[in-house]
């Protein structure tokens, strides 16, 4: 499975996502279904699946993020960026998600590949406008 992820890693770290055709050529290189790879890339937060919005931003809302006021800046995060979470829009798309394995320095969110930990309603907006997201 290790191998599977480190190929999956490298088709996103050279496109920024993961294609259907991807998936399929995945799938015969590791001789599992299209459905195997599938579910892999789309069980772990850090692949993305869509060819669209330049940046993905993904808010973690596990139990532990959630306590730590997770799910209030997926609220300011929608407040701010005009938007709702799984709206794509021309230059980002906003997730929630589940884990990013940060637990102890949560809320934590995701921009691309860039992590963010500890977050607050003003490290929040201030990191949209470093990532010229604002």
């Amino acid at each position: 499975m290790e191998i599977l992820l480190q190929h999956l890693q490298k088709i996103q770290d050279k496109n920024g996502f993961i294609t259907q055709e991807d998936i399929i050529a995945t799938s015969s290189k590791f001789s599992k279904s299209p459905a195997e790879i599938y579910e892999a890339t789309s069980f772990y937060s850090k692949f993305n699946l869509l060819n669209g919005p330049k940046k993905i931003i993904k808010i973690c809302d596990s139990p532990t993020c959630h306590i730590k006021d997770g799910e209030k800046l997926l609220g300011v995060a929608e407040k701010l960026l005009n938007t709702k979470i799984g709206q794509d829009e021309k230059k980002f798309r906003l997730e929630s998600c589940q884990c990013l394995g940060e637990c102890d320095k949560g809320p934590v969110m995701m921009i691309d590949n860039d992590l963010f930990t500890n977050l607050t309603e003003k490290k929040l907006e201030q990191i949209f406008k470093e990532q010229k997201i604002l």
